[in-house]
């Protein structure tokens, strides 16, 4: 294997005893064998890292290292992205897994189009796609705002050219979100590459970031702030009048997901303090309660 292989797959754990192994093996089974699999531990109390240890007595593609204290997931996905090697890193998280062709196709694709930085992979088939596909900046921002949300997807879902990432400074220190604030960076600056769906397979389970993220509505007080940011940002590629359509259809959305979040699910104290966090008046606020359709026209300009 040369000294630098063409992609690093990366694969942070932490308690993942139950899933590590069947991780691992996915990506030992994968037809592109120029890889290196670099495990980065957050200091596991389980049996984690003696099963990843195993693996690494037999196959030197594989590499683990242990952080001394718990450092929290994003920390720990740029410790092991400082520790890559390779043009591209591909997480693969301890508990998912990716087909036996998912890291030659996410691979070739980036290398057919060497002006992108980010591939993602899609949980869906789009009609009339022939993947891979090269989109730009601005059409992955319309695509992303105007519903397919596909820079919403978590990283088992994404390859990155690692140059750009290091330019970057990797992820930032936001819990739950900082990977879908990179796309938004990456893509305001490259071109982006649609990767045919179907290539990873990300669990679900009750232990996992996703699930905390959304019951205790993370997601819902982090995305907004993260979404109007990248609007604002000297480097967003869409135009003025577009931005203004996505601020207006972002703000009625917060209002409403806030609004019911009080008066649906009850959870009224949770609601107030994303209130307070958004930029919204008691006015701009109950307009959620009336459809798009009637204020989508400068909605928050015109109070």
């Amino acid at each position: 294997m040369p000294e630098s292989p063409l992609v690093s797959v990366l694969m942070t754990s932490y308690n993942r005893e139950k899933y590590i192994a069947e991780a691992i093996e996915s990506v030992l089974a994968s037809t592109h064998a120029d890889f290196e699999l670099i495990i980065s531990d957050d200091a596991s109390t389980d049996t984690t890292v003696q099963i990843a240890r195993r693996y690494a007595d037999k196959d030197n593609r594989i590499k683990v290292f242990v952080n001394p204290v718990n450092s929290g997931d994003y920390p720990n996905r740029n410790t092991a992205a400082s520790y890559s090697k390779g043009k591209y890193i591909k997480y693969v998280d301890s508990d998912d897994t990716i087909s036996q062709g998912g890291l030659y196709k996410m691979v070739s694709a980036m290398e057919a189009h060497p002006e992108a930085a980010l591939g993602i992979s899609q949980f869906d088939f789009e009609e009339n796609t022939v993947y891979p596909q090269l989109v730009s900046s601005e059409q992955a921002y319309m695509d992303h705002y105007f519903g397919l949300r596909i820079l919403s997807y978590g990283p088992i879902g994404a390859i990155i050219r690692r140059d750009t990432f290091v330019a970057l400074n990797g992820f930032a220190n936001e819990r739950y979100i900082s990977d879908t604030e990179m796309w938004l960076k990456l893509s305001a600056i490259y071109p982006v590459v649609k990767i045919e769906p179907g290539v990873v397979v990300w669990r679900r389970h009750t232990q996992q970031e996703y699930h905390y993220g959304h019951n205790d509505y993370s997601y819902l007080r982090l995305s907004y702030p993260v979404f109007m940011a990248s609007l604002s940002n000297k480097n967003c590629p869409l135009k003025p009048e577009d931005i203004t359509i996505i601020k207006n259809r972002l703000q009625w959305k917060h209002a409403r997901d806030i609004l019911m979040l009080a008066l649906k699910k009850g959870h009224l104290k949770t609601a107030y303090t994303i209130f307070k966090e958004s930029d919204f008046n008691l006015l701009q606020l109950t307009k959620g309660f009336l459809p798009y359709r009637m204020v989508k026209k400068n909605f928050y300009h015109s109070v």
